[in-house]
């Protein structure tokens, strides 16, 4: 019996030691827990972010806003992950993303991330893309009627099938306008202008040596921004710009230096308004505008963009003979691109153009 006592002790220390060995060899989970990279960035709408996310613990599933990215069957204790997210296109603000990492017991941990939102470019007319029409007022620059484009006018109604472009006085000729110019660098077809065309019979030019292609937002080719848009350009927030190549001539009677000189050697000045066309032509004295912004180009021969100046108030004092800007965001119909503007004489250089748009001022 007594050996018997024995024996069953030795099984029982036996099978307690065997129990504890086990126990030790099995690893333990370590302490739930989650980071992501990066926890701060800037992103447009429907721009992808790619996330690295490191989870650890007795891992069941990993989500982003409450919707699964990965989920572990078996038993995992660690994981890196590579995520990308996509910043929605709805996206109008600065957004919190949270990624959650739960156990298998149920327990979670969250990690916020933040995405500061950058506005996108609010693109008005892509001239490598689209296809212009041309026309010329009926009643010079200041009609209120448009001829040569069937079914468009300032006022609303019908609109052209595709970009509607014009010239001050009717100068809407084919040698002073290209449409389908073959654009330099190899950067497709587009718009191309010159202003050799509008010479008068002393070597001067028209309207004190500037021509004015405006720009109707009519048909799909062009797009009338929205008065969110327009007012966030108001307030300064965001720029007109448009990407200019300035091709000089070397028998031009003007040359690249000559019209920089008449600008403080700043280089050739170019103006952009936007305005309400019925509003402008209607006040004596001008008024109607809603922007009235300015910008050089201070390189010739090379792609450059212009952003046009957005100090209103300190850049261009007087317009037209007036400071006045009261027409409203939701009245722009209409805007005016001026190259080489104020100066008296012609020139024959070219000038194309393409992704005229509304865009952030970049970082200096």
């Amino acid at each position: 019996m007594k050996n018997l006592r024995t024996l069953s002790l030795l099984v029982i220390i036996g099978l307690f030691f065997f129990a504890t060995s086990c126990n030790e060899d099995e690893p333990q989970a370590p302490k739930l827990s989650i980071e992501a990279s990066p926890l701060l960035t800037d992103a447009k709408p429907g721009e992808i972010i790619e996330y690295n996310i490191i989870v650890s613990g007795d891992l069941a599933a990993v989500n982003a806003n409450g919707i699964e990215i990965k989920s572990y069957s078996d038993q995992t204790f660690s994981d890196t992950i590579v995520y990308e997210y996509t910043f929605p296109e709805s996206a109008t603000e600065d957004t919190e993303v949270t990624f959650t990492v739960t156990d298998k017991t149920g327990k979670a941990e969250d990690y916020p991330v933040m995405i500061g939102f950058i506005q996108p470019d609010y693109m008005l007319a892509n001239f490598g893309v689209h296809k212009a029409d041309t026309a010329g007022w009926s009643d010079w620059w200041e009609g209120l009627d448009i001829s040569n484009s069937a079914g468009a006018t300032y006022e609303g109604g019908d609109a052209s099938g595709a970009m509607y472009v014009t010239c001050r006085g009717g100068y809407a000729k084919s040698e002073i306008w290209n449409f389908k110019a073959t654009l330099p660098e190899d950067q497709g077809t587009g718009l191309m202008m010159s202003r050799e065309a509008i010479k008068n019979d002393d070597g001067s030019t028209a309207w004190d040596g500037y021509m004015i292609p405006v720009f109707g937002y009519y048909g799909e080719g062009m797009t009338q921004p929205d008065e969110n848009q327009l007012n966030n350009v108001q307030v300064g927030t965001r720029v007109v710009a448009v990407d200019v190549y300035y091709e000089t001539d070397s028998q031009s009677p003007a040359s690249f230096e000559d019209i920089s000189q008449t600008n403080e050697g700043k280089g050739v000045k170019f103006q952009f308004r936007l305005g309400n066309h019925k509003k402008f032509v209607e006040s004596g004295d001008k008024k109607g505008w809603f922007l009235a912004k300015e910008a050089y180009v201070t390189t010739p021969n090379q792609w450059v963009t212009l952003y046009f100046d957005p100090d209103d108030e300190g850049e261009v004092e007087n317009i037209q003979g007036n400071s006045g800007m009261d027409a409203l965001a939701s009245e722009v119909n209409f805007a005016w691109f001026i190259p080489a503007y104020g100066y008296p004489t012609y020139d024959t250089h070219k000038v194309y153009l393409k992704n005229f748009r509304i865009t952030n001022l970049p970082e200096e």
